[in-house]
């Protein structure tokens, strides 16, 4: 077996000042670990309709989008003190307040922290339909208590379905070739809980999500994990279980909160504990909320947050490995922080370190690289992680109950990227039981192709960004029979997908030629529901940004489909190459481009305008209107030199 090399340790990065009532120092009852909470958690703050509580003081009144998120019937509070309780409320003629424990009773040494947390439910009486009454919520200096946002979103941007891709993908990721006989023992498999939109991924309904993100998610990642035999997948590592973690809100489908979040994890890790930890366990969050707007760290972290740090504490104590979407390129002044939760990665310690000198992050950060092997999304602060998949233009196909082979969406994003590195994980964890959490993903780390460091870029201390390679990884830890054939790993900026402009010319209106060895694609509709509002500023998806998801220019075209919000009509799409600032004419920098249709994928010859080949960076604005109001979307251009 290759040896691995450890990273250094990652340092603490927050001091814990409280304010306020400070409770009691408390320590878990945890088997495995003990350990003294990094916090000292603040006391209760009076409820208000109209602000969220942070250690005694309001974030001011909550407006736009981030208001458009919140509603007042739900609550999350943390019992401060000696008690465990949920405190109760006090009486209304108007309604009452169902009270309840955000989790269910645990195993014996589930971290008591978990125990704190409970749920606040405004049920009206029967004739009243008027605002909740929260003056009448505990406000006894014991419970912190804040309301419950939709704050969570996939980082997914929905695209074309082809299941051409599908071999294009596992060539980008190099996933092993494996001999006949190879096989997996029982013993091996690993547990990979898909914290998403999707209870159950295998029961080939389109009702349970089938063709959804969750879907989608654990399609890759159990591909990922597979023992793939003249191209068919023979034996996986990863049994990919799912759990409701974005049931939808105020948003829509695929929206949820930071308490659904926790929920879902502590679910996976309490059922694994209660099953005698017979195989690892691997917890995917594809999945994100804006730091800037919801919160993350230090004695002032929202308690909705707290309660999905808190199980993230216990499940990696319990010794899961917890891998997280990077996020992707932030809207609304969002690309100050990075995205939570795989931020903490930068911005939180684990209590429960790894081996003297092992690189043991709470989680593990899977970043995405677009078509030209470029790092999505580095300009948050503290938000470039160390681990990257191929994160544009993936698809993945999975059987369902009855054997059938279902054909996931083709899409884009940091989900894609962190869904590939779980089932990486879970193969190399399969073919190497005897390696801790932590280093199975050091394999993946040490094996894969090192990016260069980019300036002003805040890196994980000792790391450089790694495109990870399968098939390096799973014969780093292999022995005997089950090794994979040659590797074939891709070198840095370099790129074995079919052409960009392929994709987009095969359903153009009037195309009669399709090049050889693409399958027909099929557009899929937007859903309403997730319109901007819903996804901005919480989550904002990368690469291409919803006003047209798959926009690009190649060879002096500009190809794309441009995504329509409901009820809009487009006035006009303005093409920039260079940035242009408030109130500056609209032809410096840019040009109007007229389309032969609005809602069909379309290639236009801009090449009296630009020449690709000189290209950095472009970008289009959409002007739509509805009800007579306009609206001004950008989308970044992906450029195919």
């Amino acid at each position: 077996m290759r040896s691995t090399t450890r990273a250094l340790a990652l340092p603490l990065l927050i001091a814990a000042v409280g304010c306020g009532e400070v409770p009691e120092t408390e320590v878990s009852t945890h088997a495995v670990t003990p350990y003294t909470s990094p916090y000292a958690y603040p006391g209760a703050c009076p409820p208000s309709r109209t602000g969220h509580f942070l250690c005694g003081k309001t974030e001011g009144t909550l407006t736009g989008q981030l208001a458009e998120a919140c509603v007042d019937t739900d609550w999350v509070g943390y019992r401060v003190g000696t008690g465990t309780s949920c405190l109760k409320t006090g009486t209304s003629s108007y309604g009452t307040w169902e009270i309840s424990k955000l989790f269910p009773a645990g195993p014996p040494n589930r971290r008591a922290q978990l125990d704190r947390f409970c749920k606040y439910h405004w049920k009206p009486a029967r004739g009243y339909s008027g605002p909740p009454v929260t003056s009448i919520l505990p406000n006894s200096g014991l419970m912190r208590l804040e309301r419950d946002c939709d704050a969570v979103a996939p980082q997914l941007v929905p695209g074309l379905s082809a299941a051409s891709f599908e071999a294009s993908y596992a060539q980008l990721v190099d996933r092993p070739k494996f001999s006949p006989g190879a096989s997996l023992s029982s013993a091996a498999q690993v547990r990979v809980a898909v914290v998403d939109d999707s209870k159950d991924e295998n029961t080939g309904l389109p009702s349970a999500g089938t063709y959804g993100h969750g879907f989608l998610m654990g399609a890759v990642a159990r591909e990922n994990s597979c023992l793939h035999i003249n191209g068919i997948a023979t034996d996986c590592a990863a049994e990919i279980v799912s759990y409701a973690g974005l049931p939808g809100g105020v948003g829509g489908a695929s929206r949820g909160r930071p308490s659904d979040v926790a929920a879902a994890m502590e679910a996976a890790v309490r059922e694994w504990v209660e099953g005698g930890k017979r195989s690892k366990l691997i917890i995917n969050l594809s999945l994100g909320w804006d730091g800037v707007y919801s919160g993350h760290y230090g004695p002032n972290i929202r308690t909705t947050v707290l309660s999905a740090w808190e199980v993230a504490q216990w499940a990696t104590c319990e010794g899961a490995v917890i891998v997280a979407a990077a996020g992707n390129r932030g809207q609304v002044g969002s690309s100050a922080e990075a995205m939570f939760p795989a931020g903490w990665e930068q911005w939180e310690p684990r209590v429960c370190p790894g081996a003297p000198g092992a690189y043991a992050p709470l989680v593990h950060a899977a970043g995405g690289v677009d078509a030209r092997d470029n790092a999505i999304m580095v300009e948050r602060a503290r938000a470039a992680p160390r681990l990257l998949l191929p994160a544009a233009l993936v698809t993945a196909s999975s059987p369902d109950s009855g054997g059938q082979r279902i054909q996931g969406r083709l899409a884009s994003g940091t989900s894609l990227a962190a869904a590939g590195v779980s089932g990486a994980a879970a193969l190399v964890w399969a073919m190497a039981p005897s390696l801790d959490g932590d280093e199975v993903m050091q394999v993946l780390y040490d094996t894969g192709i090192h990016f260069p460091k980019l300036p002003g870029v805040a890196y994980a201390p000792g790391q450089n960004q790694t495109r990870v390679d399968i098939c390096e990884a799973v014969s780093a830890v292999c022995a005997g029979s089950s090794c994979p054939q040659v590797c074939a790993p891709r070198p840095y900026q370099s790129d074995g997908r079919p052409g960009y402009a392929a994709l987009l010319e095969l359903e153009r209106p009037g195309t009669t030629t399709r090049p050889p060895d693409v399958a027909p694609i099929t557009f899929y509709p937007s859903v309403p529901a997730q319109d901007d509002i819903y996804i901005s500023p919480n989550a904002g998806p990368q690469p291409g940004g919803d006003a047209c998801p798959l926009c690009g220019l190649t060879a002096n075209f500009l190809v794309g489909q441009i995504s329509l919000p409901a009820d809009a009509d487009l006035v006009e799409v303005f093409m920039r190459t260079e940035p242009c600032g408030e109130g500056c004419a609209p032809d410096i920098g840019g040009f109007k481009v007229d389309l032969p249709s609005a809602v069909d994928p379309f290639k236009v010859d801009v090449s009296a305008f630009v020449d690709t080949q000189t290209l950095d960076k472009a970008m289009l604005e959409i002007t739509t209107e509805t009800d007579g109001e306009l609206v001004v979307r950008s989308a970044e251009l992906f450029i195919e030199n």
